[in-house]
């Protein structure tokens, strides 16, 4: 029930009030009555009504004042003011005060009905948009460390400018500590073997494993974030109060490389890019630690590789990051003729005059690197290079029968075609499995109204990203329409075969919000539940 409070200095006019209506048959209950304004505003204090009506005139403090009063300190309840007098000065001072009705005497009970009932509207709309408001903000704080992860996934990418960046920091309620900030790149060694010798669970041990030593062993940096970016990366982002604490950061390194090659019998190595004072251009220290960490040819593997110890060398001749990422990209979608576009502006961009003075050792890494993301892509999809190349495929071999760029690049194309074919084929199969699945747990569990997408992959074992795109490719529904969809269905089969009311049904197919039900219902069927089981039933009498 809405609590209410009445108030006026002449008692005739307050027993009025109290019997014009039946307040309870309204959804009202009376919570306390005042002479003045001084006392109402006391008992609003203590009682905090939400519906508060009041005379316009009265002695200590008149309505509008108490109005403005009440409104400091309960911003959600309503005031209605009532007056013996239709002046417009009033009404403009009232709106002014943040009252909600003017209601003019002698009372009435239709117009006090009216009022009412737009009163408890009003009321239920805030109330709603407040459930609302937190809903979001516990929503929100849930997701914090999912958040944050892509943040700086943004962050090293580029995709952050200084006033994203602010606006970012304090909504992610991160807290930089530091005078300068750079990024350190882990890579496990010999990945790709791992991959081979090892079941997932395994790989992703190995991991989590270095994960979790990276930020226990790592005490010095006054601010550090540490995540896994891709199969094969983990990135460190970190702050540092002088440029003397890095060599700290070189023996954490030193001693976590050892501890992970004793209890796990694996090795990593590091790229570690500059440091420098503004954190917005750590997109720049991202970039040099991978292209630190491509002079791990030359020094094996367990190596600590800082950028500024090769930087005067021509490393930066070597493949750009961006480009790698872009080629990964073009597999995964399958479109032949943008591989083969990227093919030929790759290759047009190391016949020119930059490229010039490469030494042929240099474009055969940058050729091997190209193969090296066409097989990473393929072991994605639980391909293998033998399947695909045949079992003597050795690529450092192929690469030195061929004289010119023409001749690598038509290699490459044709490497590139057939890793998209067999991608295609394994996801049409692997994708209608994983919705099979996910159809089947929806069936058996789409009453919960906690079922969600992230419920439902992780059940399938997939990422929530993935089940998406793969349900409105399979379905051509979103994860949301197939499942309001089944619910509505089951809605439809209970208004017809059973006397429960609307809001008991929207309960029992899982809808929290009956109102919510009816919105969903009605875009689904064209028609209000209660309109579908009117017809319907009419239909078959």
């Amino acid at each position: 029930m809405y609590t209410v409070m009445l108030i006026d200095d002449e008692p005739i006019i307050l027993e009025k009030l109290r019997h014009v209506i039946d307040w309870e048959q309204e959804g009202c209950r009376i919570v306390a009555e005042a002479g003045n304004g001084a006392e109402a505003l006391k008992l609003c204090r203590d009682l905090k009504p939400q519906l508060i009506f009041s005379d316009i005139y009265m002695p200590l403090m008149d309505g509008i004042e108490l109005a403005e009063e009440i409104k400091s300190f309960l911003p959600e309840s309503l005031v209605i003011l009532i007056s013996g007098y239709n002046e417009f000065s009033y009404a403009q001072k009232a709106i002014e005060a943040g009252v909600f009705r003017y209601l003019l005497k002698p009372i009435r009970a239709g117009e006090l009905t009216k009022i009412l009932a737009e009163a408890k509207e009003c009321l239920a709309a805030r109330r709603q948009a407040t459930e609302e408001k937190l809903r979001l903000q516990n929503l929100i704080r849930k997701n914090l460390p999912s958040l944050r992860e892509k943040f700086f996934i943004k962050l090293v990418n580029g995709e952050m400018g200084p006033e994203d960046l602010k606006e970012q920091l304090a909504f992610l309620e991160i807290e930089l500590k530091g005078k300068m900030w750079g990024t350190i790149l882990f890579h496990l060694d010999n990945y790709l073997q791992l991959v081979k010798e090892n079941k997932e669970a395994q790989l992703q041990f190995y991991k989590f494993h270095l994960l979790d030593l990276i930020k226990k062993r790592f005490t010095t940096p006054s601010f550090l974030y540490a995540f896994i970016n891709k199969p094969d990366e983990i990135v460190l982002l970190y702050g540092l109060e002088s440029a003397e604490q890095e060599k700290t950061i070189y023996e954490t390194i030193l001693t976590v490389q050892d501890e992970i090659l004793k209890t796990d019998g694996v090795s990593f190595s590091a790229g570690i890019g500059g440091l420098y004072p503004d954190l917005v251009v750590q997109e720049r220290s991202y970039r040099e630690a991978r292209l630190a960490l491509e002079f791990k040819i030359w020094t094996g593997g367990n190596a600590l590789i800082p950028y500024k110890d090769i930087e005067n060398s021509k490393s930066g001749r070597l493949l750009h990051h961006r480009e790698q990422e872009t080629l990964s990209s073009l597999l995964r979608e399958g479109n032949d003729a943008k591989i083969t576009s990227f093919m030929e502006q790759l290759f047009t961009n190391l016949q020119s005059e930059n490229y010039l003075l490469m030494p042929k050792s240099y474009l055969r890494l940058t050729i091997l690197d190209l193969v090296n993301q066409i097989i990473r892509s393929l072991l994605e999809f639980n391909g293998s290079p033998d399947e695909l190349y045949g079992p003597n495929f050795d690529p450092v071999r192929e690469i030195e029968k061929f004289d010119t760029l023409d001749q690598l690049q038509s290699w490459l194309e044709q490497l590139a075609r057939q890793a998209v074919a067999f991608i295609h084929n394994h996801k049409q199969k692997v994708g209608r499995n994983f919705v099979e699945k996910a159809r089947q747990y929806i069936e058996v569990n789409f009453r919960d109204p906690e079922l969600n997408l992230d419920k439902v992959a992780e059940h399938v074992y997939i990422s929530s990203c993935y089940l998406s795109r793969l349900f409105k490719e399979v379905t051509a529904y979103s994860f949301t329409e197939y499942l309001n969809r089944r619910r509505i269905k089951e809605a439809k089969h209970l208004l017809l075969s059973s006397p429960a009311k609307i809001y008991e049904i929207a309960e029992a197919v899982g809808f929290r919000d009956s109102h919510y039900f009816g919105i969903v219902f009605k875009k689904i069927t064209g028609l209000a539940p209660s309109e579908y089981r009117d017809q319907v039933r009419y239909r078959f009498k």
